[in-house]
């Protein structure tokens, strides 16, 4: 019987991806792509650990609980290191849908927390994965394996979020896009910037 796993994937705070202003991805907008989701080993799609299948995000933070592979490289890795006492840390990869920017100084509220600007908010996403670091970008981060096979972790996250989300219809990702318009008018800041329309492309 394989080990469980349970990492804090997300905190709820900001995180800096060097890419300009820091990210908070807004809990309320994230949706679980898959009722087991990948669990890789540094965001490297060939390096598999497991895959989670419990799912509790209660709008302040992410929890993936989930099974480590004992046929992969990557699984028996991750396992072996948090065995000798390495402390694992944990990184979402999103499918981004709705962004906006916050301008410096400007306060908003998401995820039970407030943050002041400059920032910029994913306010719909997909979770396509989450990663096993050494050091993940949000630095809150942590991930925990059962010491022996079959054994329960102390803290079991409730059920899995269901179903996962199907492609979006034309008029659900404008009302979506429409919503973040509205909270984007709240802060009186930046233009709402979308992606993955599914009048362009699909998803599975």
């Amino acid at each position: 019987m394989s080990k469980r796993f349970s990492m804090l994937a997300y905190s709820g705070g900001a995180v800096n991806l060097n890419l300009g202003s820091p990210m908070v991805f807004d809990l309320s907008g994230l949706k679980v792509s898959r009722s087991k989701l990948p669990i890789l080993r540094g965001h490297d799609a060939s390096k598999i650990v497991g895959y989670g299948d419990r799912f509790d995000n209660d709008g302040r933070r992410l929890v993936i609980e989930g099974t480590l592979s004992e046929s992969t490289e990557a699984g028996r890795e991750v396992a072996a290191l948090a065995a000798e006492g390495f402390s694992w840390q944990a990184s979402v990869g999103l499918e981004v849908l709705i962004v906006s920017d916050v301008a410096a100084g400007v306060k908003v509220k998401l995820n039970s927390q407030t943050f002041t600007g400059p920032l910029t908010i994913i306010h719909e996403s997909i979770l396509r994965e989450s990663s096993f670091c050494p050091m993940g970008a949000d630095g809150s981060t942590s991930a925990t394996i059962a010491e022996a096979a079959g054994q329960r972790l102390a803290a079991s996250a409730p059920p899995p979020l269901t179903p996962p989300p199907r492609p979006l219809t034309p008029a659900e990702y404008t009302g979506l896009a429409a919503a973040a318009e509205g909270k984007v008018r709240e802060y009186g800041t930046g233009k709402v910037r979308t992606y993955s329309d599914p009048r362009q492309r699909s998803r599975e």
